[in-house]
């Protein structure tokens, strides 16, 4: 989406939205199917487990592991 970085090295998974003005940090990983809402960041060499969501403007500090089916407000 517009506006939406992803840094190197980071790994996103099959069907996953990066949305409006996201930030991905270096060496980050992306599960399949998760969703990074408008705003949200995640510091470099985290984790977000598949079908998780990451709700607007929130923020995962670097290498902090969030597991699968989670919702992050």
């Amino acid at each position: 989406m517009a506006n939406a970085v992803i840094n190197p090295n980071a790994k996103v998974g099959n069907g996953v939205i990066v949305n409006t003005a996201a930030v991905v940090e270096h060496d980050v990983e992306i599960g399949d199917f998760a969703h990074v809402s408008p705003n949200a960041a995640m510091g470099g060499a985290s984790h977000l487990g598949m079908l998780s969501h990451l709700g607007i403007g929130a923020v995962v500090i670097q290498c902090v592991s969030i597991g699968a089916h989670t919702i992050i407000g």
